[in-house]
């Protein structure tokens, strides 16, 4: 049985929060790792971090592209703050989404 947490961002204190509560897997926006690394080896915050919840039996799941996915998610919010219309979602390539916009008058 999963108990979980959500959090906008994943951070040092998301993870001690999910230990506290016991929680084992962390649901974020916003996620710790985003460049991707070649060690976790602990000499900087990202890999502190992420070594914590792996030795404390914690998943971290990041959804900020999947909310981006979505007309009504992240992406479309700012593509109609500025008024644009006809804003939709492209569909799936190859399992990866994108947004389309198409500004008024361009070709």
């Amino acid at each position: 049985m999963y108990l979980y947490h959500l959090f906008i961002r994943c951070n040092r204190r998301s993870v001690k929060e999910a230990i506290h509560k016991k929680c084992n897997l962390i649901v974020a926006h916003q996620p710790i790792i985003f460049g991707g690394l070649k060690k976790i080896n602990g000499k900087n915050y990202v890999e502190i971090t992420v070594i914590t919840a792996i030795k404390n039996d914690i998943a971290i799941y990041a959804i900020h592209t999947n909310l981006d996915n979505v007309i009504d998610g992240v992406s479309g919010k700012m593509a109609k703050m500025p008024g644009l219309k006809n804003v939709s979602v492209l569909p799936s390539s190859r399992g990866l989404h994108f947004c389309e916009i198409k500004l008024p008058g361009a070709h």
